[in-house]
């Protein structure tokens, strides 16, 4: 990845980046799953959770598959202003620590240009809403779904990752309407993503 960008043209850019292991160096998914959720709730959930993260690790399972079974354990039944404030907590606690310095640096060089800063992720909007507004950024992300504010265990428009993240994507944005479409990414998730874009970076590397 280059050390600097471009000057900006005439036109605005878009710049699209991945969170976990992108952005940051660690799963936040996971991390925020056993910072919110009770002891209790995941003693109980171990029967399921054991063999599912055997399945994912072998490959017999997608993590999109698994990340959707994970949701319905630890957030069913849950509040939503519980949730919500759990995640506001969450970024208030691991900001900046989280953050791969070089990321975050084209993210403000990305924002210094005036470009369109989307975050794209199959991380929970209850942390990442409050990041992004911290950021003053976009985002698209997985939403969970509430029912008179308590949380169903499933998403409120699907997993955010694979192709369904280049269709969010295309959904909010006229594409046609950018000089050039910058995409971050660090795994085959992001993949559709990176197809969207003029200038790739996955893992680091310009592709």
């Amino acid at each position: 990845m280059q050390s600097s960008l471009p000057p900006p043209s005439n036109r605005p850019a878009l710049a699209l980046f991945d969170f976990d292991g992108t952005l940051t160096h660690n799963d936040n998914f996971s991390a925020f799953l056993y910072f919110a959720t009770p002891s209790w709730r995941l003693l109980l959930g171990l029967p399921v959770l054991l063999p599912l993260k055997w399945l994912w690790r072998s490959g017999v399972l997608s993590s999109a598959i698994t990340r959707r079974i994970v949701t319905a354990i630890a957030y069913s039944g849950r509040r939503q202003t519980t949730l919500e404030g759990l995640g506001r907590r969450y970024i208030a606690e691991r900001t900046p620590q989280i953050f791969r310095p070089e990321l975050l640096a084209r993210l403000q060089q990305h924002q210094q240009r005036g470009d369109t800063v989307v975050l794209v992720s199959a991380s929970l909007d209850c942390y990442l809403a409050p990041l992004c507004r911290q950021l003053g950024i976009e985002l698209l992300c997985s939403e969970l779904h509430y029912l008179g504010g308590i949380a169903s265990g499933i998403y409120q428009n699907g997993d955010c990752a694979n192709h369904y993240k280049a269709k969010r994507i295309q959904q909010r944005f006229d594409l046609s309407q950018f000089d050039s479409i910058y995409a971050y990414g660090d795994s085959d998730e992001d993949r559709p993503m990176l197809a969207l874009a003029s200038y790739r970076v996955l893992n680091g590397k310009a592709l």
